[in-house]
Order: structure tokens, then sequence, then C-alpha cells
């Protein structure tokens, strides 16, 4: 059997969060680097995410809104609320037939 691997995006908290995907790969490796490489610039960007509700919260909302545009082809459609942007991978099995209930 073989995966596949999802890179996704994750902004937002509880009922607001927002989930997409950014790109899928065969080899996990790849996934892995691109995972890394999104986290990086999100953090060099300064709209990485956390949940905590504080003085940093808001003020990466305001970061967000002028930064996010550059994440440039590590992810074109990038969303972000105040909680920041996160990226993790999600492996999922490749199948030739639906298999029985």
């Amino acid at each position: 059997m073989q995966n596949i691997y999802i890179v996704r995006g994750r902004t937002g908290a509880c009922s607001d969060r927002t989930d997409w995907d950014v790109a899928a790969y065969t080899d996990e490796e790849k996934a892995l680097k691109h995972y890394r490489s999104a986290n990086a610039k999100a953090k060099e960007l300064g709209i990485y995410g956390s949940n905590t509700i504080n003085r940093a919260y808001i003020e990466r909302m305001l970061v967000a809104r002028k930064q996010k545009s550059k994440m440039g082809q590590l992810d074109p459609k990038v969303r972000c609320e105040c909680t920041g942007v996160v990226y993790y991978v999600v492996i999922v099995s490749i199948l030739e037939e639906v298999p029985e209930a």
C-alpha cells in the first residue's frame, strides 16, 4: 500500500478553526521539508500560531494582515487569524479498491 503525504495549514481556534490543504507528495521527506519550510517562514514573518490571548495575540493579528501574502509559493492560499498559522502533515493511504464494510 502506498501513502500520500498532505501538507496542511491551520489557523483559528475551536469552532473558528480553519484547515486547508497546501500540497501533497508521494515522498514523505519532501512533505516534511515543505512543512518545516512553511512553519519557518511563518515564524520569520511573525505569524506562526499560538492560541494565547494576550498582547502578542493582538499584535500577531495586525502583523498577519500585512505578512500573509509573503508566504509566496510555500502557501499561496494562506489564511491567518489572530491565533497565527501552523502547518502539519497528514498521511493518507492510497487505495486501489473501495474496502468492504
